[in-house]
């Protein structure tokens, strides 16, 4: 990968992530209403979910700086590639939302 196209790449994916991670802290203050239901607190799929809402404003922060410092040691492709840890925690998440409602019916608890 080239350097001005992975610099191109750096700055969209920054402008989208700083985005994702001010709606993921909306999503992270929120996510501890996932165990009001009783005995959700023990089931796996409804931790899964709060995890990964819970983790997704750090992992964007840190997707948006980790990349940088990638990029100004001239690794292009792996900078790139970290600009997708994000992508994680929302698989993760839609994965358990999915979890949730095939096999609870959806419910949390």
């Amino acid at each position: 990968m080239t350097k001005e196209r992975a610099r191109k790449f750096l700055i969209v994916s920054t402008a989208v992530l700083c985005l994702v991670g001010f709606g993921g802290l909306a999503l992270a203050l929120t996510s501890v209403f996932l165990f009001d239901a009783p005995g959700s607190e023990k089931n796996p799929a409804t931790i899964l979910l709060f995890v990964c809402a819970l983790t997704l404003p750090v992992t964007s922060i840190l997707s948006i700086a980790v990349p940088w410092i990638f990029y100004a040691r001239k690794h292009y492709r792996a900078a790139c590639l970290l600009a997708f840890v994000p992508v994680l925690n929302l698989a993760g998440g839609a994965g358990a939302l999915i979890w949730l409602e095939i096999f609870n019916e959806g419910r949390f608890s």
